[in-house]
């Protein structure tokens, strides 16, 4: 009977042996084709990511906790001087230089700042990238961490691009405000800008004065035409709508009532409306002279 019984538990433990191993070799056969897949994903995805990291017109740079380089692209290659293989392993102030755009001192790097605060970090238009052959150009940077699933950062991506052909446009654009400005100026012109949808107005300083208002008053788009005088509203009003209608410009001479001491003084008004793709206008920028003087003179002479 202990020999049978004996047999019996051999057979029994056989086959439980056989079964696990089965379940086992099904279970790791299944295991090798996820892994398969999933690498084929990871692969792909690798495949996709970089494409589209070398495609973008933006420099990239990646790097590893430590600030160490991992990754650049194209653009950050051309931008930095360095080939991926050159910088690969090298710390990131080696490759990525940047000082200070209006004092030329050394600025920190986006990549230690975000390792101390893990958090977003750049200074958008305020450095100079120093490139492997010592040319200097503005940028624009920002740099952001790379967090695995827990949240712990495991390195730094930074974004980076050419801001030369913005800055110089920036200045250009500065210079031509400055000549309008002195231009506008030196004629004693009022200037204006009325924006019909949101209903404001911005208005240069000597308009404020040709009205009779504070410098830096903030109004409203209307507020020229209740300052005009009773007599001329409906005829100023007829003129504005003319040129509104007819796509024309805007032409008149009428009267005021100056706001700081209610005197009487004629304006000359020249403008034109701004329209949207439908026809309906948004805006309208105009200039304002005060004639008042000339307008005696003229009285005089008449007389």
């Amino acid at each position: 009977e202990r020999l049978r019984t004996s047999a019996t538990a051999r057979e029994e433990a056989l086959i439980s042996t056989v079964s696990m191993s089965g379940i086992a070799g099904g279970l790791v056969l299944l295991l090798v084709m996820v892994s398969r897949r999933a690498g084929t994903q990871i692969r792909a995805s690798q495949r996709w990511l970089g494409t589209t990291l070398k495609s973008i017109g933006d420099g990239v740079i990646a790097t590893d906790a430590t600030g160490a380089i991992r990754f650049l692209n194209p653009v950050a290659s051309e931008l930095t001087g360095w080939s991926q293989a050159e910088a690969q392993g090298r710390a990131i102030e080696d490759v990525f230089r940047i000082m200070g755009a209006g004092n030329g001192t050394p600025a920190e790097n986006p990549v230690a700042q975000v390792l101390r605060e893990a958090t977003l970090a750049g200074q958008p238009g305020q450095a100079m990238l120093i490139s492997r052959d010592g040319t200097e150009f503005p940028i624009e940077e920002s740099g952001a961490p790379i967090r695995d699933d827990n949240g712990v950062i495991n390195g730094v991506v930074i974004v980076f691009k050419d801001a030369s052909a913005a800055r110089a446009a920036q200045r250009a654009l500065q210079a031509s405000e400055e000549r309008q400005r002195l231009a506008l100026q030196g004629a004693e012109l009022g200037a204006l800008d009325h924006d019909l949808r949101a209903d404001t107005a911005v208005w240069n300083e000597r308009l404020h004065t040709i009205l009779g208002h504070p410098t830096g008053t903030e109004f409203d788009a209307g507020i020229i035409d209740r300052q005009v005088f009773p007599e001329d509203r409906e005829y100023v009003s007829h003129a504005l709508q003319h040129s509104k209608v007819n796509h024309a410009p805007f032409r008149c001479e009428h009267r005021i009532v100056r706001a700081n001491d209610e005197a009487l003084r004629w304006i000359s008004s020249n403008g034109f409306f701004v329209y949207d793709k439908d026809g309906t206008p948004i805006r309208f920028i105009g200039v304002v002279r005060d004639i008042t003087d000339q307008r005696r003179l003229e009285a005089q002479e008449r007389q």
